[in-house]
């Protein structure tokens, strides 16, 4: 009788212990990737009415998909395994500029996943001189609304809005999106 009880004191202790190393196991199915999205908006301001100073607006967009970026595509499958993102920083510059060197933006700003709650004012600035200088800006702000849409949608919309003056010009936009993504593991 007394091997009986240690036997089942062992099983006990055993089962308990199991349990203790199962719900360590499942806290370790979910992994923090961070990693860096770049997007690339192609801006063309045209000549408005063969007026080179004339004022237009400029509106440019593009998305990233969060699975597509390798870092994230090596550790799961499907973006339903994508349980938290988390902006950590976001910096943009201008490149490729060719046209009026005098072409200013003003009164821009950068959008993101299509709602007001997601729009970032940018300074003015001279393009042509900022590619030249290789500025990189870097966005301020809460991005917590962004957050919790793209948690939603597992897509990063962007959307560059803004008047442009002394055309004609052509230059890109690069947004460089760096995220803390928390990921469930596959087949786990």
């Amino acid at each position: 009788m007394k091997i009986l009880k240690i036997i089942f004191a062992a099983s006990v202790l055993m089962l308990f212990y199991a349990c203790d190393i199962l719900d360590e196991l499942d806290e370790q199915t979910e992994v923090d990737v961070t990693t860096t999205y770049t997007g690339v908006m192609n801006i063309g301001v045209p000549e408005v009415f063969g007026i080179p100073d004339e004022s237009s607006r400029v509106q440019e967009s593009g998305g990233i998909d969060l699975i597509a970026n390798p870092d994230v595509a090596d550790v799961i499958g499907s973006p339903e395994q994508i349980k938290n993102v988390e902006i950590k920083r976001i910096t943009y510059e201008y490149r490729n500029f060719n046209g009026n060197v005098d072409t200013d933006l003003i009164d821009g700003f950068l959008q993101f996943t299509i709602s007001p709650i997601g729009a970032y004012s940018i300074g003015d600035v001279n393009v042509a001189e900022s590619d030249l200088l290789g500025t990189v800006y870097t966005l301020s702000g809460d991005f917590s609304p962004v957050n919790e849409q793209v948690n939603k949608t597992k897509v990063f919309v962007y959307v560059l809005q803004s008047t442009a003056t002394h055309n004609p010009a052509t230059f890109q936009v690069v947004i460089n999106v760096t995220m803390k993504l928390r990921v469930k593991l596959d087949g786990l």
